[in-house]
Parts: C-alpha cells; structure tokens; sequence
C-alpha cells in the first residue's frame, strides 16, 4: 500500500492543522485579500465546507502568526506590504455552532458564556442584556489595544432549531434578540478594522442587508466562489498521492477514481461563472477512509430534514430534475415560507446548474451523488418512519433484490407494510392528499432501491401516478384511495388502459406490467392490489 499523507479528517482549525503537519490545501491568498481589500464581510456556505477553517485562518492572520503561513500564498502576499506586514490585532471570535437555545432566556445565558472570556482578558463595568455588554466590549478592547478584528462564526445556529409550527414566537424573540445583538457592529465600525459573519443563510430576520448597508456580501461573488471547498486543480495538486492510495484500496485506475470522486462530491457551484468544488469535508474523509460513502449526511446534515418536512406542503420529487429560483429568493430564508428550496440550497441540498440573465433566474439542481442518495433516503426514512438511515437502506435493498427476482408479490407486501406504518401525524388530511401521500412513498422506495422511477409521467389522455423502469420490464402503478364509495383494483387497472399510459412504452420490446392498488382511507392497514401484464407490447 502506497503511503498516505496526514490528512486532517476531523482538525478544522488552521493553526492546528499547520502546526501538527497535516496536510494543508492552500486558500490562503482568497483570506489576505478578503482582509486587505474590505472591513465588513458576510458568507454563506452549507455546513461543514470550510466556513471554520477560514475564520481560523483569520484569526492567525491577524493575530501575526507568521510561522504558520510559510511557505503559503498569504506570506508572499504580505511581504508586499514592507512596513506594515503582520501587523498584530486583538481578536474577537464568537462561534456560535454549538448554541442549541429553546428560549430567549436560555439564548442570552449562552451568548453571555461567549463573551465571558474576552470580558476576563479586558475587565470593564459590564451589565444588562448581551447587545449592552457586547457594546461595553468592542468600546473597552479598542481603547485598550485599537482596532479590533471581530470574527463570528455559524452567526445564524441559534435560529435553525427554531423553525416550524408551533415555535414562532420563540422563533422571533431569538431573532429580535440576535437582531440586536448584530446591530452592535453597525454602531461600533470605527473600532473596527475588520469583521465577518458567517452562517449557512442571509436570514431575512436578522436584517443584515439592511442594518449593515456597507456589508459586502460575497455568498454570490465570482471572485470568491471558491473559497470554501475544494476545486479539481487544488485535489490534484495537493490531494495527489491519497487518491493514488484510494485508487489502490478500490482496485481502480487513477483517473478512474478521480472520477468516482467527482461523481460522489463535486458539483457544488456557488456562482454562474463560478468553478465547482467538493465538499471538503467529504472528500478528506472519503481519502482517509479510503472508500466512496455519505460522509456529509453522516455528520448531522440530515437534521435538516425534519425542520422542513413536517407540513409536507412541496412536492419533493420535482427536485429530481431542476427548480427554479431568483438570487434574492435563493440566498434568504423566509421562516414562514412554504417553499423549502432556499432552505434546501443553502444546507447544500441544490447548487446552481445554470443562470439565466434574461429573466434573471437560477437553475437548481442536486449536485453530485452522496447528495442525492442522503436527501432521497433521509426523505425516506421520514415519510416511512423508519428509526434510522440502516432501516430505510435495508427496506431498499429488500425492495431490489424482489424486483430484480421479478417477485412482485413480495415487492407489494414490501411497500404497503411500509405505508401501514407511516404515522397518521404524516398523513395531511386533504382528500387527494392521501394518494400523493401513498404515491410520494412508493417513489421514495423505488427510487432508494436504486430503480429508474418516475412520477405523474403524462400521456396524450392524462397521467399515471408511479411508473418503474428495469433493463426488461417497465411497471406502471395506478394508486387509488377508497373513501365512502367501494374502489377495486380493476378500476385503477382498467384507467391504465383506458387512457393508453403503456402507448409510449411498446417500442422499448419491454414486458409492461400494470399494478392497480386501492388503499382503504378508514383503515389504512387494509389494501389490495392486482396485476396485469398487458399483451401485445
């Protein structure tokens, strides 16, 4: 086995990295001109892409650590400046990643326990509300040391856990409380000689657009699209041999791994004109473990799901091809708003595939394969209630294995036990939305399982509910849900054929098998299906 370099599989903090000889993929050049060309800078990036690493790479920075940066972009940048290079500031970084606040009260303890440290370092009359002795902080540094470089990180944490029915009130008293908490900067620039926010959404709450009007807000600029993330250039150059032991532990080719690799984590495009990168995060830790999994979703990621999934108000599937959205609709979140794809773009669930400037519209997408496979399967594991990612997998598998043995019986007792057991706090109470419901998860099954699954594909007299595509056979699902009135599984059959779904199917020379099944609305655990494979195509 070839030998490996020291990866940094779980060290995010620059110093730490540099000093314990892990290796180290330069982006020092994008932090010197982020620190000598602005003062107040805003950037929104998914969780877990680097947003941390590049505030400890500030903070080193402007704490003068020149030892660190030898040999980096950012010391022959800084040498340029004569006099005036590594120039020493105080620091101020408050990393709000780790507040989980279920109150207003309990919000202003934590940020409290923040500035305790700082508050130590530089003794003052401190009292009242956070916003108050934030404000007595930023006066007491700068009239002891000067300028102050003021560094927050996942500035929007204490907000995500908020969201969703039911939690709107204390929802808007954090975010009041934040608001001005944030509105501290605003007031004190002239202590400061820089500062950056960083978190996953310009959250439409906080205002910071508009409270912070000189605020540059780089999550959309081209010239900083790349500064979280790793491009192909930058695996190439630094990342080299561990792909060439990675290639070695799967038996593949060199070039063919680089390929694997960016078939699993790459994508992620942050402007139109923009370079994709991978999530960095993923593809260290898929060189570290030497295999293809889904790292990103595995560190928490999929909590996002839950938050948006309760009112199941958006037809997810649609996701499967591209979504449409403006700048401003994308890059803000609206936590009363029924549409998830801004949340959905900015946890990293969609990028951008494409712009366009006429109606000034961005084109979404799913940006590699560990994405898809996370969302789809975390999608599963809610709508069929199965306690953990494993038993969403297992049903999956299961699911294949009967459909690759042409086993439909079994594939049938695989689904409807799946919707036996959705809760009924999943089942929204509209009528039709019982067979979007029933269809969503038979979708979601399917398309887990590995199939090539499509939904509502329409025809010249209308559209059938689920339609399943193998290498011989092609299976057609018509969902229906008896109510008041008895349904049989003939009649969801015979609307197959009546309105000629198959027709588009027959040149394949393909078996075409029609499924009709009726689920019962009073008692969902009693259902009934037929199957017909039609003749002549």
């Amino acid at each position: 086995m070839r030998e490996r370099p020291k990866l940094p599989k779980s060290q995010f903090e620059f110093a730490d990295i540099r000093r314990e000889n892990y290796l180290y993929v330069d982006k020092t050049g994008h932090a010197w001109q982020l620190a000598n060309e602005n003062q107040l800078v805003f950037l929104a990036r998914p969780r877990r892409f680097g947003k941390s690493m590049l505030i400890s790479t500030l903070e080193a920075y402007f704490q003068g650590e020149s030892a660190l940066f030898e040999g980096l972009k950012l010391e022959r940048l800084e040498a340029g400046k004569g006099a005036e290079a590594w120039r020493k500031y105080p620091v101020i970084r408050l990393n709000f990643s780790g507040l989980y606040s279920s109150t207003e009260e309990i919000l202003r303890e934590e940020i409290l326990g923040k500035l305790k440290p700082f508050q130590e370092k530089y003794p003052a009359n401190y009292q009242g509300e956070p916003t108050a002795q934030f404000a007595t902080l930023l006066r007491t540094v700068y009239e002891q040391e000067g300028q102050i470089v003021l560094l927050i990180d996942e500035y929007d944490k204490p907000l995500f856990p908020l969201i969703g029915e039911g939690k709107e009130e204390v929802h808007d008293a954090v975010a009041q409380l934040l608001r001005a908490f944030y509105g501290n900067i605003k007031s004190s620039m002239k202590y400061l000689r820089f500062a950056m926010l960083t978190g996953v959404s310009q959250y439409s709450h906080l205002h910071l657009a508009s409270d912070l009007n000189n605020l540059f807000n780089i999550s959309f600029n081209e010239e900083y699209s790349a500064i979280c993330g790793l491009t192909e250039g930058e695996i190439r150059q630094y990342l080299h041999p561990a792909v060439e032991v990675l290639a070695e532990a799967q038996n593949l080719s060199v070039e063919a791994t680089y390929e694997m690799l960016k078939y699993y984590y790459d994508g992620y495009n942050f402007h139109e004109r923009g370079e994709h990168v991978y999530n960095p995060y993923s593809i260290i830790n898929a060189l570290a473990w030497r295999e293809f999994k889904s790292f990103w979703f595995d560190s928490g990621t999929s909590k996002v799901l839950p938050t948006l999934l309760p009112d199941f108000s958006y037809d997810f599937w649609q996701l499967e091809g591209e979504v449409r959205g403006s700048e401003f609709g994308i890059s803000k979140f609206e936590p009363r708003s029924a549409n998830p794809v801004p949340l959905l773009y900015q946890y990293g669930y969609l990028t951008i595939s494409r712009y366009d400037p006429e109606r000034r519209l961005y084109y979404l997408t799913m940006p590699n394969q560990e994405v898809r496979e996370s969302f789809w399967m975390g999608l599963l594991n809610w709508v069929a209630d199965t306690a953990t990612c494993e038993e969403g997998y297992v049903l999956a598998v299961d699911l294949w294995e009967l459909m690759r043995a042409g086993d439909i019986e079994g594939m049938m007792r695989v689904m409807t036990s799946a919707i036996s057991g959705t809760p009924y706090s999943h089942i929204p109470l509209s009528e039709r939305a019982y067979e979007e419901r029933y269809r969503d998860l038979i979708y979601l099954l399917f398309l887990a399982a590995g199939a090539q699954v499509h939904m509502e594909v329409h025809s010249d007299l209308g559209r059938s509910d689920v339609e399943v595509e193998l290498e011989d056979v092609v299976y057609i699902f018509e969902l229906k849900v008896e109510r008041d009135s008895p349904i049989s599984p003939e009649e969801a059959i015979w609307q197959v054929e009546r309105q000629a779904y198959a027709h588009k199917h027959e040149w394949k020379n393909k078996r075409i098998v029609v499924i009709g099944v009726v689920f019962r609305k009073k008692n969902r655990r009693e259902k009934s299906w037929k199957v017909v494979e039609l003749e002549g195509c």
